[in-house]
């Protein structure tokens, strides 16, 4: 993989983030870059960690030509993750928006959001879409009352006819 972060470069921002509470994937740092590396994602992105839950993925937008072709490398990324660390529940959030590296804080806070919302309204899903969510994202309910407000909803959200319309 290539070093450095060129400033002119748009990027496609998606956060992977583990649901363990117990483990710190930054010690886990040179397994995750190695798989990165192996993996075809490596040729069209950058892996940056952000914490001991979160990492970050830069995708060159302009490398990927399209949606598929941004979930195919994520999801084999996320396949070796998950062969390599298994149990750990690898979660993504991205939005499908082309950015400056100056606009990453922005960002990275909209992958945030995007995660949280999605983790509540799609508990199984592996990857959350901004695109998929929309302005639930921005909703600023506290979490303990959309997680009630979810409870109630659960019978309607169980029918993908009515997701579209909530």
């Amino acid at each position: 993989g290539q070093y450095g972060i060129p400033a002119g470069q748009e990027y496609i921002y998606v956060l992977l983030h583990h649901g363990h509470d117990n483990s710190d994937i930054r010690n886990k740092r040179s397994e995750m870059l190695s798989l990165f590396y192996q993996s075809t994602t490596d040729r069209f992105s950058k892996l940056v960690f952000l914490s001991g839950s979160t990492a970050l993925i830069l995708l060159n937008a302009s490398a990927v030509p399209d949606r598929q072709s941004v979930l195919r490398l994520l999801q084999e990324y996320r396949e070796r993750l998950m062969a390599k660390f298994p149990g750990i529940p690898w979660c993504l959030a991205m939005s499908f928006e082309a950015q400056g590296i100056l606009s990453i804080k922005a960002a990275v806070h909209k992958c945030e959001q995007v995660l949280q919302v999605g983790r509540l309204i799609h508990p199984g899903s592996w990857l959350h879409d901004y695109d998929d969510l929309g302005l639930l994202t921005w909703l600023q309910i506290p979490e303990g009352e959309l997680k009630q407000l979810l409870t109630r909803f659960q019978k309607v959200l169980e029918h993908e006819r009515s997701q579209e319309l909530i």
